[in-house]
């Protein structure tokens, strides 16, 4: 029985002449991948295709020809087409900000991320502590932090550049009955009048901006006096040792542009900007949720002592006078 549709099949050129030289009948490596027989995946892979056959994602399989050739089967997360590559056409593409986010917008939410995974106990413990005001989500991406504060009870505006990532993010909400204010909009330059949010917050963005300390201002300008800001970033501790902004699609692995920021430069920026820092957290891959470590293999364990998220917790300065 097949367990999902492998739609338009895509087949690159060195893939279709290997198979033709080495006699194998795609038709059979096809069938075995969507009868769930993931061929030669690692078993944190193999997990992974489980939880994308229910809750969506792309779905690999991986086969070692006969000539050593190894060929990828990938299917789209939205199963309307199944890619068949060999493993060294898998490149990684650089892209720029706003091309990564349109092209990653469609399987954002059904990854498995890390980086959303280590940070989130401690966003909840964070947020949980703040009563419902009017707030501020910037760069809101699909709506992930908007979500969440609109149903602790805050009156939530979500703003974000990219327009696709924002189509998901209105989905994701009419879906959850919330009734969010989505906006498209540069966090450079935020069109919102001054001292009017009680609670601002920025998941997983600032990596990607040259200027900290003008786009924190920003933040502060429409944060009310007494009002928190909640940032979450990949740890520059990370970004020092290159690692990068990355998601796999099904022909490549696409790689963003991150700023070489240095931890002082956020808490410089913050403190600039007029907030008082309450709570700073340098959380460590070994720090993701142990319920969630099967997803990852042993990466977890082969890089448990690298810096992974910074989360800035702050209250705005109240003026004296």
């Amino acid at each position: 029985m097949n367990k999902f549709e492998l739609g338009k099949i895509i087949i690159s050129p060195t893939a279709s002449d290997v198979l033709a030289e080495t006699g194998i009948d795609l038709g059979i490596l096809l069938e075995r991948h969507e009868k769930g027989d993931w061929g030669d995946v690692e078993s944190h892979e193999k997990i992974r295709n489980d939880w994308a056959l229910k809750k969506g994602g792309i779905i690999r399989s991986k086969y070692v020809l006969p000539d050593g050739e190894i060929l990828l089967i990938n299917t789209s997360d939205d199963k309307t087409a199944t890619w068949v590559l060999l493993f060294l056409e898998f490149n990684n593409k650089e892209v720029d900000v706003q091309d990564g986010y349109s092209l990653w917008s469609s399987s954002y939410d059904k990854e498995l991320n890390p980086l959303i995974a280590v940070e989130g106990p401690t966003i909840d413990g964070l947020l949980s502590d703040i009563l419902p005001t009017t707030a501020l989500d910037i760069g809101t991406g699909t709506g992930r932090f908007a979500i969440k504060l609109a149903k602790l009870g805050h009156k939530v505006l979500a703003v974000d550049q990219n327009t696709e990532m924002l189509k998901v993010a209105k989905r994701n909400a009419r879906e959850e009955n919330l009734g969010i204010d989505f906006q498209e909009g540069a966090m450079e330059a935020l069109p919102y009048r001054s001292n009017h949010f009680g609670l601002v917050t920025c998941g997983l963005a600032l990596c990607h901006v040259p200027d900290l300390e003008s786009v924190i201002g920003e933040f502060s300008r429409v944060t009310k006096e007494g009002g928190h800001l909640l940032i979450t970033d990949f740890h520059p501790g990370a970004v020092a040792e290159n690692w990068r902004t990355v998601f796999d699609d099904v022909d490549a692995v696409y790689l963003l542009p991150n700023i070489p920021h240095t931890r002082d430069d956020y808490l410089q920026a913050v403190e600039s900007s007029g907030y008082s820092k309450k709570d700073v957290f340098d959380l460590y891959v070994r720090d993701i949720p142990e319920d969630v470590i099967k997803f990852f293999g042993g990466w977890v364990e082969d890089f448990s002592d690298q810096l992974f998220s910074l989360i800035i917790f702050a209250e705005k300065n109240v003026a004296l006078g």
